[in-house]
């Protein structure tokens, strides 16, 4: 990317104050659950001395060991979603986040320790947002897939048209169309970079292009538009005819992505419609 092109989110990662208030509950809320686990350890006792070992609490079954990483890898989550920066993520990068939320590999929560956390994303943020376009360029570039159908735009095999279908995007589902749900980290991907390459950050709910796909087909319409991009959906062959009205955004996607294997401009006319999928 070059000094033209500001790809960067449209606010700071986190307010500090957010940061210390989420901490201090979390760590609030460990202390209470030690204590309620402290005071079911007394009834379980009482109940066992009682009425025999048959009289104990069913809680032993999941302890406090295991309640607390329940609660930790939910707070995480939380931490990762409010900061969006998952949004800015490749589909690559973000599946490797979820599995090491998934897996616990995350710290107790501190402020030390999601300052830290922080930092590393935000250092590494530029290289995200390079991946992200790279992705979506081989999302839509003519011939991504060995599957396609359509190669009318051969010719400019490197480079991203202007008019696309894409192929099993979307869905007809117990009779109700809707965005294929395998599909829509690919839609929310292409959208977010356009929205970056205009430097207005990730896209939002509800204008995001998925919402906006979504909303279209359950009014029963086959047709919708967002700022970047003029959509028809086709639930019974699956397929999401996409077109791209920021021709500036596209050429710069194009640019960044393509490199040195872009086609001459001057080779052959844009808009020609290619199957990829």
């Amino acid at each position: 990317m070059n000094a033209t092109t500001r790809m960067e989110p449209d606010a700071g990662i986190m307010e500090r104050q957010t940061i210390r208030a989420m901490c201090l509950a979390y760590q609030d809320g460990i202390v209470e659950i030690d204590k309620a686990f402290a005071l079911l350890a007394q009834a379980d006792d009482r109940l066992r001395a009682a009425f025999g070992g048959n009289a104990g609490l069913l809680y032993m079954k999941h302890g406090r060991d295991e309640v607390v990483k329940f609660s930790t890898k939910g707070a995480w989550w939380y931490i990762i979603q409010q900061t969006r920066v998952l949004e800015m993520c490749s589909i690559k990068q973000r599946k490797q986040i979820e599995d090491q939320l998934e897996r616990d590999e995350l710290p107790q929560i501190t402020e030390a320790n999601v300052w830290a956390l922080l930092e590393k994303l935000r250092k590494d943020l530029p290289e995200m947002l390079q991946q992200s376009v790279a992705e979506v360029y081989r999302i839509l570039r003519p011939g991504a897939c060995q599957w396609d159908l359509y190669k009318t735009n051969a010719k400019d095999k490197w480079e991203v048209g202007s008019k696309l279908i894409l192929s099993g995007y979307v869905e007809t589902e117990y009779a109700h169309a809707r965005v294929n749900h395998y599909r829509e980290q690919d839609i929310r991907a292409i959208d977010n970079v356009f929205h970056l390459l205009d430097s207005k950050g990730v896209a939002k709910y509800p204008d995001d292009l998925v919402t906006t796909i979504d909303g279209a087909l359950t009014k029963g319409e086959s047709r919708c538009e967002t700022e970047y991009f003029r959509c028809k959906m086709f639930p019974v062959t699956g397929t999401l005819h996409l077109e791209i009205k920021r021709d500036d955004l596209r050429k710069e996607l194009n640019r960044i992505a393509g490199g040195l294997n872009l086609a001459d401009e001057t080779a052959a006319p844009h808009g020609s419609m290619v199957q990829v999928g």
